[in-house]
């Protein structure tokens, strides 16, 4: 597998969760990243599946220490993707497949933009 990176991006709803949970399961080459959120989880989620939940604060500190490659303000929330997890599975020489949406696709363009 040659790219580093794959991302789905498509409006909230639009089944992309779902998508990159299916083919990260049939495929080992492939690692979803966990994204960090300050919302409150719903019923069904719980921490680390699928985001980490964390209080604002901390969301905010985390940005201030460079440990997000993008962060969003998403209906009063804050939505981020840890470098870390990109980093770890490059090193592995897997492949990321992550779902964000339109906001997140730009800032990862503007970063990775091969």
């Amino acid at each position: 597998m040659k790219s580093r990176m794959i991302i789905v991006a498509a409006p909230s709803g639009a089944g992309k969760s779902s998508f990159v949970e299916r083919i990260c399961r049939e495929d080992s080459r492939l690692v979803d990243t966990v994204t960090y959120t300050t919302r409150s989880p719903r019923s069904g989620e719980s921490q680390g599946h699928p985001y980490f939940f964390v209080a604002k604060s901390d969301f905010e500190k985390k940005i201030n220490e460079s440990f997000f490659v993008e962060w969003a303000l998403v209906h009063n929330n804050l939505y981020g993707t840890p470098l870390h997890q990109l980093e770890e599975a490059w090193a592995q020489g897997k492949s990321v497949i992550m779902d964000v949406d339109v906001q997140g696709f730009r800032t990862f363009k503007a970063k990775y933009n091969d």
